[in-house]
């Protein structure tokens, strides 16, 4: 009895053709990188986060966010962001406080994101004036006359004066992170593994980033023309003051957007 070993051109070929009549157990990526698909992004997105002990939720906080293409600009893409529909534990807070940060930040939507080709997040920009946005939030201080609120927007004045303030505040979200961090710049290593990569990812809004060691690993198809890749992700902070491990499992990732 002879034992036939194809040799490793045969296999690569092979796998090719595996691959190119959709019958593999799994998507692998071209070169494997998910590459960034800039058409794919563009829409509107649910985003609940919850607070949870022992299983049990305490609160959700929900809202939606709005992505559309602008157009490409010097080899990057411009995505114009807004968010709206806040709402907590399913109902929309009617509070003073939440109203006058939605009013606020309404004059400042929408912003500009400026995406590189590897879908990587270069840059966050105002898309009104100055001038414009000055005006907004001073016609809201007619229905908030008390001196809080007046400091509030105030300083709200003071962000949007400042490019480099704006940019750091908005970059610092965990929708952020997801949609535009080192995920698909990453490789997968041996077999359906990634290498090992580092990024940052912010758990309360408006604070320093945690800084992850993450590693990647492709999940088998549920049946052989499955429309979703799925992809277990693992990570671990090595950040020196707070040690967190979890796993992550990413369901959505459509095959259509790789």
């Amino acid at each position: 009895m002879k034992l036939y070993i194809p040799s490793a051109s045969e296999i690569l070929e092979l796998n090719k053709k595996i691959r190119d009549n959709n019958q593999s157990f799994y998507d692998f990526p071209a070169k494997g990188k998910f590459p960034f698909d800039f058409k794919f992004w563009e829409g509107t997105y649910q985003i609940t986060q919850t607070t949870c002990s022992d299983d049990i939720i305490l609160s959700k906080y929900e809202n939606k966010v709005r992505l559309d293409l602008e157009g490409i600009k010097n080899g990057y893409y411009h995505f114009l962001f807004s968010a709206f529909d806040f709402r907590k534990n399913e109902a929309i807070s009617d509070s003073k406080l939440d109203t006058l940060a939605k009013m606020c930040i309404e004059a400042i939507y929408p912003i500009r994101y400026i995406i590189d080709r590897d879908g990587k997040l270069i840059d966050i920009a105002l898309t009104k004036k100055t001038e414009d946005m000055f005006s907004e939030l001073n016609f809201i201080k007619n229905f908030f006359p008390d001196q809080y609120s007046s400091d509030y927007i105030e300083k709200m004045k003071d962000i949007v004066k400042s490019s480099e303030i704006i940019s750091q505040k908005f970059k610092n979200t965990l929708f952020n992170s997801f949609m535009f961090g080192e995920f698909y710049r990453t490789q997968l290593g041996n077999w359906v593994t990634s290498n090992v990569y580092y990024d940052f990812y912010p758990w309360i809004f408006d604070a320093q980033p945690i800084r992850f060691e993450f590693q990647n690993i492709l999940l088998s198809k549920d049946i052989v023309d499955d429309e979703r890749v799925k992809i277990q992700q693992r990570g671990i902070s090595v950040d020196t003051e707070i040690l967190k491990d979890y796993t992550l499992q990413i369901p959505g990732l459509m095959r259509k957007q790789i």
